[in-house]
C-alpha cells in the first residue's frame, strides 16, 4: 500500500549503517538545554502561582497540580 506509515524498500537502502560500536551523542546540548528551561519553567510556575494565590486570592486544583507534576 503505496503512501503508508512505512517508507518503501527503496529508502531504506539509503539510509546509513547504525553506528553501535561508537554512536554519535550529543550530552552536551542536553545540560545546556535543562539548565536554561528548568529555572525558566520553575520562574513561569511561580509567578503564576504568586498571582494566583496573592493577587486572584483564588489557587485552584490545577495550579496544584501543575505544581506537583513539576517536581
Amino acid at each position: 500500500m503505496p503512501g503508508g506509515i512505512h517508507p518503501p524498500a527503496s529508502q531504506w537502502f539509503k539510509w546509513p549503517r547504525p553506528n553501535y560500536v561508537d554512536p554519535t551523542t550529543k550530552p552536551k546540548y542536553i545540560l545546556v538545554l535543562s539548565c536554561l528551561l528548568g529555572p525558566l519553567s520553575l520562574a513561569v510556575l511561580l509567578a503564576r502561582l504568586w498571582v494566583r494565590v496573592r493577587i486572584q486570592k483564588s489557587a485552584g486544583l490545577d495550579d496544584w497540580l501543575m505544581l506537583a507534576s513539576w517536581v
